[in-house]
């Protein structure tokens, strides 16, 4: 498991709203579907097309954040101001 920091300006670049989950059920490859949070509940989305909205939106969020070692920084320097 990897933890990177992801800049807000990012997430505020691809308006996003809203956390969601992926989810790859074994067999791999066999489903995929996105877990969406919403106020008063979760939304289960099953649908191919839709799922792959979400998982686009993943790779560009991925893209966004900071490497491994500003990502250790940073939590480094949040956690020494405490």
């Amino acid at each position: 498991m990897e933890l990177c920091i992801l800049p807000k300006m990012a997430s505020e670049y691809l308006a996003l709203t809203t956390s969601y989950a992926l989810l790859s059920l074994r067999p791999p490859g066999r489903l995929t579907a996105s877990v969406v949070d919403q106020i008063t509940g979760s939304i289960f989305v099953e649908d191919e097309a839709k799922v792959a909205v979400h998982e686009k939106t993943f790779e560009l969020l991925l893209s966004a954040t900071l490497s491994r070692s500003a990502s250790l920084r940073l939590i480094e320097r949040v956690a020494s101001q405490t």
